[in-house]
């Protein structure tokens, strides 16, 4: 039986077919790559670990930063758990100005939040969009201190901040 097959890849049919199967071997490996290669040119993965990775690697962003960061959100997020307003609204002020602060670290200037987030890539747009409404939120509790924030609305924005940090990778 072995004989058999040793003798079948030392024949002449084994050559052809092998002449066949080099050259389609290969463009159906070329094809495999162009198509993860199209994949990955077309995702945000790339953008955002890959070149945000590559940019605090190059640029030097210390680790001390990042560990500061965290801190100063868990902290944050302790004043949403609260059951008092006052605590959350405390808590969306001090997430809107770390965030500025962390966008500001990070090059993206501006006067304000807004500002900041028109500068940020496109592939964070949908993040972007829903910092919207916790964006009026912080700004309606520093124009009206007595701004009434409830429950709900103090955990969608704490959400929406916690998205937009994870995306630009602070945690």
């Amino acid at each position: 039986m072995i004989e058999k097959i040793f003798e079948f890849f030392e024949s002449p049919l084994w050559r052809d077919l092998e002449q066949t199967i080099k050259p389609v071997s290969f463009l159906v490996t070329l094809l495999f790559l162009g198509v993860i290669f199209w994949a990955l040119r077309k995702s945000d993965w790339t953008q955002i670990h890959f070149a945000y990775d590559l940019k605090n690697f190059l640029l030097g962003e210390p680790p001390e930063l990042r560990e500061k960061i965290k801190k100063k959100w868990k902290k944050i997020e302790e004043r949403f758990k609260s059951k008092e307003e006052a605590e959350w609204k405390l808590a969306v002020i001090e997430a809107e100005e770390t965030l500025s602060d962390i966008l500001f670290e990070k090059g993206y200037t501006g006067k304000d939040l807004k500002e900041q987030l028109t500068k940020v890539p496109q592939v964070l747009a949908q993040e972007v969009e829903n910092l919207k409404r916790p964006i009026q939120i912080y700004e309606n509790i520093i124009k009206d201190p007595d701004y009434a924030l409830n429950k709900e609305d103090a955990q969608k924005a704490f959400l929406a901040f916690k998205n937009f940090w994870e995306k630009i990778e602070y945690f």
